[in-house]
Formats: C-alpha cells, sequence, structure tokens
C-alpha cells in the first residue's frame, strides 16, 4: 500500500500544521490515513506533542501537550469529514536523489528515508506502538539536510570493502499541512495518566478577524542540545524484522555522514515505510 500522492504543492502557512522530527516511521494506513509509529525503543529519546500558537502581530505561544511514551492511539482528525490523508510528489517518475536539480523539489516527501528501500519486506514490530493516526493532511518535507553533511548508505561486507550508496540531501523533518473544510475543525485526541484529553483547532474561543495558525509538534528526539553520536539506523532497526525475525547484522545499512559533522547539525530524522 502507498500513500495517495497529489501533484498539488501543500498550502503555505495552512490554519493547522502537524510536525514530524526525530525517530519515527510514517506508514499508509487503511483508507487514505497515515499512521506514525513512535519508535520508544531507545532511553535516549523522548516523546513530546507541543503546540505552537501564531497569532497575528504576536510573538508565538508554546503549549505542552503531551510528554512521555504513548499508551493509547493519538489521532488527528478533521471533525466529520471522510479521510483525506495524501502525499505530496512533485513528478510522476522517481524521485532521483543522485541529480543535482532535484532540489528544485525539496517539498517532496519522497526526500524521507524509505525503510523500505533498503528492506522491501520489512515489517515494524510491537517497539513503534502505540500509534499517531492522521485521517487529513498533506504530507511533504519540512527541512531537507545541508549539502555539507555528505551522507551515504553503507554495509559493511567482510572481507570485501563496504558498499557505499551516496545521497546528496535526505529529508531531516517532515510535516502536514492540513486546511479543514470551513466550519469543520481538526481534533486531536489522546490519553494522559490514563485519562482522555481532546483539543479542537480552531479553539472555539479564538477571534475569527484574527485567526491564529497552529504547529503541532510530534518531537521524538534527545533531550538536550550535544547528544552523544549514534547511528539512527541502528536504532531503527530495533523495531524493524522480517519474517517475524530481527534483520542479521550483516544485512544493515548504516548511515555515515561527513568528516566533521557536529551531533547537533545530524537529524534525528523520521522515516517513511511503504513499498517503493
Amino acid at each position: 500500500m502507498n500513500f495517495r500522492r497529489t501533484a498539488t504543492p501543500p498550502t503555505a502557512n495552512p490554519p493547522v500544521t502537524i510536525e514530524f522530527s526525530g525517530l519515527m516511521i510514517l506508514r499508509p494506513g487503511a483508507d487514505n490515513t497515515c499512521n506514525v509509529g513512535i519508535h520508544r525503543w531507545n532511553y535516549m529519546h523522548t516523546f513530546q506533542v507541543i503546540l505552537v500558537v501564531y497569532k497575528p502581530n504576536l510573538p508565538p505561544s508554546v503549549v505542552r501537550l503531551l510528554t512521555g511514551p504513548l499508551t493509547d492511539p493519538f489521532t488527528i482528525s478533521v471533525v466529520g469529514d471522510p479521510n483525506n490523508f495524501q502525499a505530496y510528489a512533485a513528478t510522476d517518475g522517481d524521485l532521483e536523489r543522485s541529480v543535482e536539480n532535484a532540489r528544485d523539489y525539496p517539498k517532496d516527501y519522497r526526500w524521507a528515508l524509505n525503510l523500505k528501500e533498503r528492506h522491501h519486506n520489512a515489517e515494524w514490530n510491537e517497539g513503534i506502538k502505540p500509534m499517531v493516526i492522521l485521517n487529513t493532511g498533506t504530507l511533504y518535507s519540512l527541512n531537507l539536510t545541508t549539502r555539507a553533511l555528505n551522507p551515504r548508505y553503507v554495509k559493511d561486507d567482510p572481507p570485501n570493502p563496504p558498499t557505499t550508496e551516496y545521497l546528496k540531501y535526505f529529508a531531516a523533518n517532515l510535516a502536514a499541512s492540513i486546511v479543514p473544510p470551513e466550519d469543520k475543525t481538526v481534533r486531536l485526541e489522546w490519553t494522559e495518566q490514563g485519562v482522555l484529553r481532546g483539543l479542537d483547532l480552531p479553539r472555539w474561543e479564538d477571534d475569527p478577524e484574527e485567526m491564529p495558525r497552529y504547529v503541532v509538534s510530534l518531537i521524538n528526539e534527545p533531550p538536550m542540545s550535544f547528544p552523544p553520536a549514534h547511528d539512527e539506523l541502528a536504532l531503527y532497526y530495533k523495531v524493524l524484522t522480517i519474517g517475524g525475525t530481527e534483520i542479521p547484522a550483516k544485512a544493515r545499512w548504516h548511515l555515515k555522514y561527513g568528516e566533521g559533522i557536529s551531533t547537533d547539525r545530524i537529524p534525528c530524522m523520521p522515516t517513511t515505510m511503504e513499498p517503493s
């Protein structure tokens, strides 16, 4: 199953934006939805949901919605609207990362590292559940890595030299742009300490003449500015299986970067999982 694709770019500065940062896997769900698996099998990464409210002519305000692992699904939906999740693909053909002018399409969602490109029959295990479920939005790449990062896939093959595949860029963050139909709201529902929570955006008390813009950030990153160096792909392998068993070490890929790049410049990137 693949994401339903659209060639229409996502709306800039929509009423609601969902941002994805850190260890998580986005994959197509049933009936035009998106399942976001939050990686919970690593002590260095902490899951948070932060709401940023942008009011006209005022500095943004920040509201913490959730800190800590999910105990139940976190749902994001347009109330009373059919499922309508899609992904922005700027071209009909494949997105070729080795072509310099491919960066002309920086918002194409396929800049995200797709785990099924490395292992086409991989599935995720319980370490990626509970999930965030979206029934709406247009998925796109929010931010690409810098060229200086010089990312590359590397797979060890002793006694032969390692296999290396160079990438020019990849998506450091993803986002979903949501423009709800008129008179409809985007509803967030989650459980915190056994209590069901809910929030509708826009909020009932918002002034229709000065409607705020909302950004909901899903973050699963180390809670420190300079975390210890680590291989993000190695962490993703903790939640991937093939045929119900872990992927053998000799079949695993690593993600390497240019020399002298500090750890705070190396993103904890969200990934996708869909047939390539």
